[in-house]
């Protein structure tokens, strides 16, 4: 049975499989090529659904680990 890797407390992105990493432009994912926004690195919302002035519909999706359950 597959789990899915648990929501970093102070970065969601970190366990979303559309981060992409660190660059010249901040913290950037598939969704956000140019930066995402600090209310989403910080939880302040969750990113299930695409937010206003988003330029595409992706949104968080969990990292799948093949790990089984104990």
């Amino acid at each position: 049975m597959k789990k899915y890797a648990p929501v970093d407390k102070l970065l969601q992105c970190l366990s979303c499989k559309n981060w992409l990493g660190k660059n010249s432009k901040g913290i950037i994912c598939k969704a956000f090529p140019d930066g995402i926004p600090e209310k989403l690195q910080w939880n302040t919302v969750l990113h299930d659904k695409p937010m206003y002035g988003q330029k595409n519909d992706i949104v968080f999706e969990p990292i799948e680990t093949d790990e089984d359950e104990d």
